[in-house]
């Protein structure tokens, strides 16, 4: 290839990234992935075509319901203020035009888990009977006995009665 052909492509390469990189930009068709702290909170969330994907916010807090509530909260008011705050201002860019629309999007439309747990203060016969069953039924399946196999019958037979009786009185 002579140097002028290889200045020449270099610099279709180089113009052709530049166009790319500012359409993928503009558009927004790559996933992003971000972390901002709030609340004392790290929330984790992506955005991809200038939205927020819901079920990427606090996703990584997935497996303990208390957290992952916290932090969806915690996001909702993130979303609200950070749209408070673009909205403040009156920049013409169109990636500010773009970031205040979908976080004031976001605060509109996502919605937080609320989970407040709490163990049940008072157990009723029913759910102690079926307590009964289940640890028998548990038991019996790390250790296989007869012993163990007629305390289940009989915890879970009883178990299956009250609920009856509940059922009929209803």
């Amino acid at each position: 290839m002579d140097p002028l052909s290889v200045i020449f492509a270099s610099y279709l390469e180089l113009v052709s990234f530049g166009v790319t990189n500012k359409m993928t930009d503009l558009l927004g068709t790559e996933i992003q992935s971000v972390t901002v702290e709030h609340q004392n909170i790290t929330i984790p969330y992506s955005y991809q075509l200038w939205r927020i994907r819901p079920k990427s916010v606090c996703n990584t807090y997935n497996l303990n319901i208390e957290e992952f509530s916290r932090c969806t909260l915690a996001a909702k008011s993130l979303f609200n203020d950070t749209c408070l705050y673009l909205q403040k201002g009156k920049k013409e860019q169109w990636k500010y035009t773009k970031m205040k629309n979908m976080y004031c999007n976001a605060s509109i439309t996502f919605n937080p888990t609320i989970a407040y747990i709490q163990e049940a203060s008072v157990k009723t016969p029913v759910q102690l009977a079926r307590t009964e069953c289940n640890v028998a039924t548990a038991e019996l399946m790390g250790n296989y006995n007869s012993i163990i196999q007629k305390k289940k019958e009989n915890s879970c037979a009883k178990y299956q009665s009250l609920k009856k009786t509940v059922i009929k009185n209803n």
